[in-house]
């Protein structure tokens, strides 16, 4: 079976950005970060995903984290539509 684009990214204890659309020059940052503390099907999903503990939130280049109620989230490994290649980073905190 063939890897999927993100599946080597990065490893439990890592963490992630993840962005929520391809960068585009009209739009300010959206992403996620966060610690992976699993990957491969989590949690019963249907597809292949990171399952992370969120760190941040961005929207609109706004830090929006203490607004978020939802701590876990999933990131696919690979996605069928506005794929691009720094779609899922590791960084280094």
């Amino acid at each position: 079976m063939n890897k999927l684009m993100f599946e080597d990214v990065a490893q439990v204890g890592d963490i992630i950005r993840a962005n929520d659309f391809m960068p585009r020059e009209h739009l300010k940052a959206c992403y996620i970060e966060g610690k992976v503390l699993d990957k491969g099907k989590c949690d019963g999903k249907y597809y292949s995903c990171y399952k992370i503990s969120l760190i941040k939130k961005v929207s609109n280049g706004k830090d929006v984290t203490p607004n978020v109620e939802d701590k876990i989230w999933y990131v696919p490994f690979e996605i069928d539509f506005d794929e691009h290649d720094t779609r899922i980073i590791k960084i280094n905190k």
